[in-house]
């Protein structure tokens, strides 16, 4: 029962109950099935991330997680989510991918969203447009608006950061089709990165970021305003104001947020570029503003 309720809590815009239902759940099936128990943890998270609410809940897994009893064949991808909490990526890397590749299917055929997070998190590009390739595909013969709004919000996060501004405005008009098709709340990560990729339009992009942040303190999603903060460092570094960027990027990663125990390991590795580059960088002659 705790479980179909954080399903439906999950899926409910403004009910955030869904994580402490699943995770109720899995400390009940812990003594009976302890694999099952242990799906319903990682089920919390991946239906997290997938809705767009993911935070603070991996401290709860985690925490939950402890206290129940071990994989049957540890270790398993809250092994490494717990090592990567507790002693950083160097340490954690090696089951991480170990996890993620998996030894009879990829992570990402049953749990896309942690799957694409994870490949994020190991700056691993190429792992990262498999899975997306993957997304697509599946997406496209299934029809699942889910999947497939993963899927093209995906597209056209690698589309911006790759400089491809075509196929990423292509993919964000699908994907809001889709939204406005299916009643979907709106997601703006990839818009972000669009926005700040071009570096253009400044007031257009700041409007997108103000919204982002009101979705953002009205859901709960801590993730989605390290993206507006991440945004806005590359934003002004592209613009010149680099103690403006500076500021952004350390905010980007000050949040504790899903992959998150230490400094280290807040944020994906690439959303710590502008902060150092604007750290490091002189402010050009006047003339070049």
């Amino acid at each position: 029962m705790d479980l179909l309720r954080g399903r439906i809590a999950f899926v409910r815009q403004h009910d955030g109950d869904g994580p402490t239902f699943m995770i109720r759940a899995g400390e009940r099936l812990s003594a009976l099935d302890p694999q099952r128990s242990r799906d319903c943890f990682v089920d919390a998270l991946e239906i997290s991330m997938a809705v767009g609410r993911p935070s603070g809940v991996m401290d709860l897994v985690l925490a939950a997680a402890q206290t129940c009893a071990p994989a049957p064949h540890s270790p398993d991808i809250l092994d490494a989510l717990a090592l990567l909490t507790t002693q950083g990526h160097r340490v954690a890397v090696p089951l991480l991918r170990k996890v993620l590749q998996g030894t009879d299917t990829p992570l990402w055929t049953q749990r896309p969203a942690l799957a694409v997070m994870l490949a994020a998190d190991l700056w691993d590009p190429q792992v990262h447009w498999t899975i997306v390739d993957w997304l697509m595909k599946t997406g496209r013969e299934s029809g699942s608006p889910f999947v497939l709004r993963l899927a093209l919000s995906q597209v056209a996060s690698r589309a911006a950061l790759t400089g491809d501004v075509g196929q990423a405005i292509a993919a964000i008009a699908e994907e809001d089709a889709l939204a406005d098709v299916t009643g979907g709340p709106p997601t703006y990560y990839h818009r972000l990165h669009l926005a700040a990729m071009r570096a253009r339009r400044r007031e257009e992009a700041f409007e997108l970021m103000e919204a982002a942040t009101k979705a953002a303190a009205t859901h709960g999603i801590g993730q989605l305003i390290a993206n507006v903060h991440w945004a806005a460092a590359v934003l002004n570094n592209s613009w010149s104001d680099y103690p403006a960027a500076l500021a952004a990027g350390r905010q980007a990663i000050s949040y504790g947020d899903l992959f998150s125990h230490s400094p280290e390991s807040r944020c994906p590795r690439w959303w710590r570029r502008p902060s150092d580059a604007a750290s490091t960088r002189k402010p050009p002659p006047r003339w070049h503003r």
